[in-house]
């Protein structure tokens, strides 16, 4: 997780405390051909339009409510990290505005995402939007065949193909291809940490049903990736909910997912 500064010169006002250690990992990483103007208005554009919104996190085994951005914060962060040898101004962007589209209500388009930030990061936020549900019977219905596009590469890059033929794109295949790992790697550190996170009084039907997502597709995804540091962590988040439903009963959790070792 990001390391929370108490005071630093970088302050501005009317943003957070995680903008800081966003900013500040970024320089961990000697990120210098980040356009810093634009991650910094993206920064303030998610903090003003999830001001509203909150979600429970942990800090030091304590369960809390904390504005939605620090998510967002978070799976850019862990981006940065497993992806930091690829990583793109547009997957930054992408990472930080991956919930726009859906958790705003289809207030902000891919047209508006392509206006700001260009066409990688818009069709790289249209791959990460859940569809609306009109289309389903069941949210459950929409949900797997939303995740099943996640279940490799080759599914990622159909559904560009198809993007692309929806907003007459003109894609060329290396951008396809950082487009597919773009989204790949940003959907797996989303779940990384939406598991990680769950409250200890979830819904265990829900619970269950997003474990069984992640085994089903994000694994097999992250397997391919040939990321370790990225497959342990999602691994790690799978063995802790596993406790939690099997009553603290690690044996069984860590024979259940050893063979992703």
């Amino acid at each position: 997780m990001l390391d929370l500064p108490h005071q630093h010169p970088l302050s501005i006002e009317g943003l957070s405390e995680y903008w800081i250690a966003f900013i500040d990992a970024l320089s961990d990483y000697d990120i210098k051909y980040l356009k810093s103007d634009e991650i910094l208005q993206t920064c303030i554009d998610i903090e003003k339009n999830h001001e509203d919104r909150e979600r429970f996190t942990i800090d030091r085994d304590t369960w809390k409510k904390e504005k939605y951005h620090t998510h967002l914060y978070e799976v850019a962060f862990r981006y940065l990290q497993y992806w930091w040898e690829y990583i793109t101004h547009a997957g930054l962007v992408s990472a930080l505005r991956h919930d726009d589209v859906e958790d705003l209500k289809w207030k902000i388009t891919f047209q508006d995402i392509n206006k700001e930030n260009g066409v990688i990061a818009a069709v790289c936020v249209e791959i990460l939007t859940k569809p609306k549900t009109q289309k389903w019977q069941t949210k459950e219905e929409r949900d797997d065949e939303y995740f099943s596009i996640f279940s490799s590469i080759k599914c990622l890059l159909e559904k560009i193909e198809e993007i692309s033929n929806r907003y007459g794109l003109n894609l060329d295949n290396e951008q396809k291809m950082t487009i597919a790992h773009t989204a790949a790697v940003i959907k797996i550190c989303d779940r990384i940490h939406n598991l990680l996170t769950m409250p200890e009084d979830y819904n265990e039907e829900k619970r269950e049903r997003k474990m069984r997502q992640t085994e089903d597709y994000l694994m097999p995804l992250a397997l391919s990736l040939w990321l370790p540091e990225l497959r342990d962590k999602l691994v790690k988040a799978l063995i802790k909910n596993e406790r939690h439903k099997n009553k603290n009963k690690t044996g069984h959790a860590l024979i259940r997912y050893k063979r992703y070792n």
